[in-house]
């Protein structure tokens, strides 16, 4: 009786290893992987890539979702305005990410002027979130609520850098985070240092990838200042 009792749970053990590699656990990451990619297999409002992406046109927000967040979030590209000194924008030195601007490399600081064929390009978003949790919880949730964007995952601006944002100091856990609720919406503005050393002003976009296939690219129209 003993043996034959031996052989049976023998029998169960290899029945069970053997069942195990069939066996898959997903993790929370992996259904929100999932669900994002469902969502932008599905969406109607992800850019075409055929074409650019017109100003004031609601799309995606993929790269606020992308690392381990979750949801639907919006943004649109709303205006943008050239401006030649920080005076003319209404912003000062200190309004800009510390370290934006060096004194006689891209800005003189005795005369408020911008160096070396260097203008400030501020562009007005608009971000709406509907059920959206931010990659940058799901990366570090020690530091950021769930509801915590940046703006530097926005994109950015042909030959650029990000330098301002009017929700600096929104988010205690980076200078570019802010925080958007489910079901909210909001308006932000944020400062680019575009150089035209090498690109015409109408040529620069507002650029979410690379390349078209990949997210939204949008003429500022600047060109027609």
């Amino acid at each position: 009786m003993r043996k034959k009792f031996f052989f049976i749970s023998v029998f169960l053990l290899l029945t069970l290893c053997g069942c195990s590699n069939d066996i898959k656990i997903q993790t929370t990451s992996d259904l929100n992987s999932e669900r994002n990619g469902q969502i932008i297999d599905n969406n109607e409002k992800i850019p075409d890539p055929a074409q650019d992406t017109k100003m004031g046109e609601r799309f995606l927000a993929k790269n606020l979702i992308i690392d381990g967040g979750s949801g639907e979030i919006y943004m649109s590209v709303d205006s943008a305005k050239v401006y030649n000194t920080l005076s003319d924008a209404g912003l000062s030195e200190n309004d800009l990410f510390e370290g934006s601007l060096l004194d006689g490399m891209n800005y003189n600081a005795q005369t408020g002027e911008f160096l070396n064929n260097r203008i400030l390009v501020l562009v007005n978003f608009t971000v709406e979130n509907i059920d959206a949790t931010s990659g940058e919880h799901a990366v570090a949730p020690e530091k950021f609520d769930k509801y915590d964007f940046r703006v530097d995952s926005f994109g950015g601006c042909t030959e650029g850098p990000l330098i301002y944002s009017d929700k600096h100091g929104e988010v205690s856990a980076h200078y570019c985070g802010f925080h958007l609720e489910p079901g909210e919406s909001t308006q932000i503005i944020c400062g680019y240092l575009v150089d035209l050393r090498n690109v015409s002003l109408n040529e620069v976009k507002f650029n979410t990838a690379a390349t078209p296939e990949n997210g939204a690219i949008i003429d500022l129209n600047l060109g027609d200042e």
